[in-house]
């Protein structure tokens, strides 16, 4: 059996805001989207006008983002309109640890030279 019961079902009776809703909710509410669109946009505006004088490195990285996070808005917020998107990078990430854990380990040179 994989997983524990108590989980599967917690996901079947999952309402919105609770993992596993996505899966079966194929859309938002337009209205609610649009108002949470507006909030990323706002304090992203806000980021940018907070930080336009630019006047130490970090300012600078901060503007930086703020700036990104308006000019590539469609690419952060992909998942609410494409479904086959995922709204996390999880799976990546996994795909990759193994990869750089054996790149890292202490002596894993020495070993595959050796082999």
């Amino acid at each position: 059996m994989l997983g524990h019961p108590g989980r599967r079902r917690a996901r079947r009776d999952a309402t919105p805001g609770e993992p596993g809703h996505r899966r079966r909710c194929r859309h938002f509410d337009p209205d609610a989207l649009a108002t949470q669109i507006h909030r990323y946009r706002s304090a992203a505006q806000i980021g940018i006008t907070q930080t336009a004088a630019r006047r130490d490195p970090v300012m600078r990285k901060h503007h930086a983002l703020a700036r990104r996070l308006i000019d590539r808005q469609d690419d952060y917020l992909r998942y609410t309109r494409d479904w086959h998107v995922p709204a996390d990078n999880n799976g990546s990430e996994r795909d990759i640890r193994m990869i750089k854990i054996s790149v890292n380990w202490p002596g894993a040179g020495g070993l595959a030279r050796a082999a």
